[in-house]
C-alpha cells in the first residue's frame, strides 16, 4: 500500500496487516474457534488447592501419609442434620434421617458408596450434646461421580419438616469454591464490561470505536483460556486461573486497544489518510504497547520463580493473556481499522445514546435478576439507561473526554500549578504515601479457609454447625507428626513417641494425641487436634513449637525422618516460601524493569524515578489493603469481609501485576513527553504536552482498569475481594497522584537531568518507544475521521 512508510517493527506489522486484512482476521477467527472448542470440549482438571513445587515438611508429611498409611478410611463427607425441636430418639427425627440416607444412596449417581447414622452404629459421638443434631458420615463410592448431584440432594432436603441439612468435606468444599469462583467471574465480567463500555463511549464518542477494544479483549481472553487448558492437561493448575485471565485480559486488552485507536484517530484529525494513520499509530502507540506488554510479562515471570502452584498457575494465565492481547492489538486491530475505514466513526448522536441506553437497561435487569448484586448497581444503571434514552429522544450530545495538543486547557493549568510548587508537593505526597504504606507492616499472612465461603454455602454451614454442636469434631485436619523409619516399633522410636505425647499433653494448644502405625511398621503418625482455629496465630505458633522444641527434644539422635504436617504447618511453610522468594522476585522485577526503561528512554534518571514512583503506589495500596481487610477500616462501606489474615499469595502477586500494569501509564505518558522533548528540548513544555495529549486516554484506561478490578472485588470470595480492591486502589493512586503530581513535579525539579544518559552507555541498543519522526508528512488541512 503506497505512502504508508512504516519506520519500525510495529509499524511494519501494522502495514502487513492492512495489506492483508481479511487473511489477518481469518487467522484470528480460526484461533478463536479452536481455543473456544478446546475450552468447551477438552477442559483441564483444575484444583482449588495451593500446593508446593518444592518439598517442605508439610508436603512431605502429606505424601508419606497418602503413600504408606493403610489405616481404616475416614469419612469423605459429613452430613449434619439438626432440628429445632425434635431429638434423635423421636420417630420424626429417625424417619427424616432414614429417608435422607435412602435418597442420597439411590440418587447421587454413585457418589455415595455408604452413609451411616447413629441408628446404624449407636455411636454416641455422632449425636450432639443437646440430642437435636446428628452427623451422618459419608464414604464416596465412585470418585468419578458428580459431587454436585450429591450436594443438590442435601440442599433439597434442607429446610424440610423443620430440619436443616448441610454437608461438609473436601469434595463439597471444593465445589463451593468452584461455584463461588464462577459466580464471581460472571460478576466481575459484567461490571467490568459494562463500565468499560460507558468509558469508551465517553472517550471516543462513537459506538463502533467503543466496541472495538471490547471485542479485542474478549477475543484475547477466549484464546488465552483455550491455551491454558492445553497446559492444564500437562501440569496442575489452579481453578482460579480463569478468573485471573479474564481480569487481566479485560484490563490490558481494552487498554492496549484504547491507546492505539486513540492515536489512530488523532492522526486522522491531523489530516492523514486511513492507511498512513494506521501505520503511524503502529510506529508510535503500538510500540509503546509492545514495550508495556514486555514489561508486564517480565514482571509476571517473577511469579514462576516461586515454588508454588498458585503463583505458577495465576502467573502463567496472566502471561498468556497479556501476550495474546499484545499480539491481537498489533495485528488484528490494524486489520479491523483498515476494513472499517471511515465507518469507525459511525454510531454517533441518537444512534449512540439510544443504543447505550438500551444496553444499560439490560445490564440493570441482569444485575438484579441474573447476579443478585447490590440494588445500588441496578439503580445507577437504570438511571443512566433512562438518561441515555432521554438524550437520544432529545438529540443531546454525549459528554466526552477529549485530548488536546493545544495549550491553555485544564491539564496545562494543573501542570503549571504543580510545577510552580514541585518540592512541596513531592514532599507532602511522598510522606503521605509512605505513611499509608507503613500499615502494611502489621500484616498477618494466612490461607483462605471454609469461613471465607459465602454464608449460605452448605459446606460453611456444616463447618459452623459442627463447631457449635459437637465437641472435638471438625472438618479441619489436625496437626500431624509423621515418623518415617525402617522400624517405627523400635524401642528408641517408641520412647520418643511417648516423650513427645507427654510434652504435647502439657500444652493447651493441642487436644488428646492419637498414634497410628502402618502395617509395614515403617511409618507412624501422631495426630494432635488443634484447640484453636487452624489458621490462628496460636495454631501457627504451635507448629513452631512442635518443630523447634518438642520434635527435637523427643526424637533428637533417633534414626528417623520426623516431619510436621497439617493445615497449620502448610500455612507456616507457605509463608516461609513467600518470605524467602519475595526478595528474589522484587530483585528480578525491579532489575529487569530498570534495564528495559533504560533502553527505552536512553536515560538513567527516568527508570530510577519510575521505579520509585511505582514502589510508592504499590506500597500505599498494600497499606490500604491491610487497613480495610485485616483491620476493618471501612470494609463494611465496600461490603467486604473482614479477615484475620490476608491470603499469603496476594501481596507478591499484586506486586508483579501492579508493577507491570502501572508501566502502561508511565510508558505511554513518558513516550509522548520524550517525543516532544526530542523535538523542542523544552522540559516544562514537553511535560505539559504529554499530560494534555494523553489525558483522556490515560484517564479512560485507568477508569476501565478500576472498573474491571473493582468488579472482581464485588464477588464473594475474600481472596478476590482482596486482590480486586488492592489492584483497583493502586491504579487510582498511580493514574491520579503519581501522574498528576509526582511526574510533573519530579520532572520540574530535575529539569534536563531527566534525560541524562552518560556517553559510556552509548553502546546500549536503542528501543525508541516514542517512535521515529515522520518528516515526510504534511497535514492535509481538514480533519478527518472524528
Amino acid at each position: 500500500m503506497a505512502g504508508t512508510n512504516p519506520r519500525g517493527f510495529t509499524g511494519r506489522l501494522a502495514d502487513l496487516a492492512i495489506r492483508n486484512p481479511w487473511k489477518t482476521v481469518a487467522v484470528w477467527l480460526a484461533l478463536f474457534i479452536v481455543a473456544g472448542t478446546i475450552a468447551a470440549v477438552f477442559p483441564a482438571d483444575m484444583t482449588t488447592d495451593a500446593n508446593f513445587t518444592n518439598d517442605p515438611d508439610a508436603k512431605q508429611a502429606d505424601e508419606l501419609i497418602a503413600e504408606r498409611m493403610d489405616s481404616a478410611p475416614s469419612p469423605d463427607e459429613l452430613v449434619v442434620v439438626k432440628s429445632d425441636g425434635a431429638t434423635v430418639d423421636s420417630p420424626e427425627f429417625q424417619a427424616f434421617v432414614t429417608g435422607l440416607q435412602a435418597d442420597l444412596a439411590a440418587d447421587s449417581g454413585g457418589f455415595v458408596g455408604q452413609i451411616v447414622s447413629y441408628y446404624d452404629t449407636q455411636d454416641p459421638s455422632l449425636v450432639s450434646d443437646d440430642q437435636q443434631a446428628m452427623i451422618l458420615p459419608v464414604f464416596i463410592g465412585d470418585y468419578g461421580a458428580s459431587v454436585a448431584s450429591y450436594v443438590e440432594i442435601v440442599e433439597e432436603h434442607n429446610g424440610e419438616d423443620g430440619f436443616s441439612v448441610h454437608t461438609g468435606g473436601q469434595e463439597s468444599i471444593n465445589l463451593a469454591f468452584e461455584e463461588t469462583a464462577e459466580s464471581d467471574l460472571l460478576t466481575g465480567e459484567t461490571i467490568g464490561i459494562s463500565v468499560a463500555l460507558i468509558v469508551l463511549v465517553i472517550v471516543f464518542g462513537t459506538l463502533v470505536s467503543a466496541g472495538i477494544p471490547l471485542g479485542l479483549a474478549i477475543t484475547s481472553i477466549a484464546i488465552a483460556v483455550g491455551s491454558t487448558m492445553i497446559i492444564g492437561h500437562a501440569f496442575e493448575l489452579s481453578l482460579f486461573v480463569t478468573n485471573m485471565i479474564v481480569m487481566i485480559g479485560l484490563a490490558v486488552g481494552i487498554d492496549y486497544a484504547l491507546f492505539i485507536v486513540g492515536r489512530y484517530r488523532e492522526e486522522l484529525r491531523a489530516g492523514r489518510d486511513i492507511a498512513s494513520a494506521i501505520v503511524r499509530a503502529g510506529d508510535t502507540a503500538s510500540k509503546a504497547v509492545l514495550f508495556s506488554g514486555m514489561t508486564v510479562v517480565i514482571a509476571l515471570l517473577g511469579m514462576l520463580i516461586v515454588p508454588s502452584t498458585i503463583f505458577n498457575s495465576l502467573g502463567t494465565g496472566a502471561i498468556i493473556v497479556v501476550i495474546v492481547s499484545v499480539a491481537a492489538t498489533l495485528t488484528l486491530l490494524p486489520a479491523i481499522m483498515q476494513l472499517l475505514g471511515n465507518n469507525i466513526s459511525k454510531g454517533t448522536g441518537r444512534v449512540l445514546t439510544g443504543t447505550l441506553g438500551v444496553v444499560l437497561l439490560l445490564f440493570a435487569v441482569f444485575f438484579q435478576v441474573g447476579l443478585g448484586v447490590h440494588i445500588a448497581f441496578t439503580i445507577v444503571y437504570a438511571v443512566l439507561g433512562i438518561a441515555s434514552l432521554a438524550a437520544s429522544a432529545l438529540d443531546l450530545p454525549v459528554l466526552r473526554m477529549r485530548d488536546s495538543t493545544a495549550s491553555g486547557g485544564f491539564w496545562d493549568r494543573l501542570t503549571g500549578f504543580v510545577m510552580r510548587y514541585p518540592a512541596a508537593l513531592v514532599s507532602v505526597t511522598t510522606v503521605a504515601l509512605l505513611a499509608i504504606g507503613l500499615v502494611y507492616f502489621t500484616i498477618n499472612l494466612g490461607q483462605s479457609g471454609i469461613s471465607t465461603l459465602p454464608e449460605d454455602a452448605s459446606a460453611r454451614q456444616a463447618f459452623e454447625l459442627l463447631g457449635a454442636e459437637f465437641s472435638g469434631v471438625s472438618l479441619e485436619e489436625p496437626h500431624v507428626v509423621v515418623i518415617d523409619a525402617d522400624n517405627v516399633n523400635a524401642d528408641e522410636i517408641q520412647t520418643g513417641i511417648e516423650e513427645f505425647t507427654a510434652l504435647a499433653a502439657t500444652d493447651s494448644a493441642f487436644g488428646p494425641a492419637s498414634v497410628q502405625t502402618n502395617s509395614a511398621g515403617d511409618l507412624a503418625v501422631i495426630s494432635l487436634p488443634a484447640t484453636s482455629d487452624v489458621q490462628s496465630d496460636a495454631a501457627l505458633r504451635a507448629v513452631e513449637t512442635l518443630r523447634g522444641a518438642y520434635v527435637p527434644q523427643a526424637f533428637g539422635g533417633v534414626d528417623a525422618n520426623v516431619v510436621v504436617g497439617g493445615p497449620s504447618a502448610f500455612t507456616v511453610d507457605f509463608n516461609n516460601v513467600v518470605d524467602t522468594f519475595t526478595p528474589v522476585v522484587f530483585a528480578f522485577v525491579l532489575g529487569m524493569s530498570l534495564v528495559l526503561l533504560l533502553l527505552a528512554f536512553r536515560s538513567i534518571v527516568v527508570p530510577i524515578k519510575s521505579v520509585i514512583m511505582n514502589l510508592l503506589s504499590v506500597g500505599a495500596s498494600y497499606g490500604l489493603l491491610v487497613a480495610v481487610f485485616q483491620h476493618g477500616w471501612g470494609n463494611e462501606l465496600f461490603g467486604f469481609k473482614q479477615v484475620d489474615r490476608i491470603d499469603a499469595w496476594i501481596p507478591l502477586m499484586m506486586f508483579s501485576i501492579l508493577f507491570g500494569l502501572s508501566m502502561d501509564y508511565h510508558v505511554f505518558l513518558l513516550s509522548r513527553i520524550k517525543e516532544h522533548y526530542d523535538q523542542t528540548h523544552n522540559n516544562a513544555e514537553s511535560v505539559a504536552y504529554g499530560l494534555r495529549s494523553t489525558a483522556s486516554i490515560i484517564t479512560g484506561a485507568a477508569l476501565i482498569m478500576v472498573a474491571v478490578f473493582g468488579g472482581f472485588a464485588m464477588g464473594e470470595l475474600s481472596m478476590f475481594q482482596q486482590m480486586g480492591f488492592g489492584l483497583a486502589i493502586a491504579v487510582i493512586i498511580d493514574a491520579s497522584i503519581v501522574r498528576v503530581i509526582l511526574v510533573p513535579a519530579g520532572m520540574k525539579l530535575l529539569g534536563d537531568w531527566n534525560w541524562y544518559f552518560p556517553n559510556w552507555l552509548g553502546w546500549l541498543p536503542e528501543i525508541n518507544v516514542e517512535g521515529v519522526d515522520d518528516d515526510t508528512f504534511e497535514p492535509a488541512g481538514a480533519p478527518a475521521g472524528d
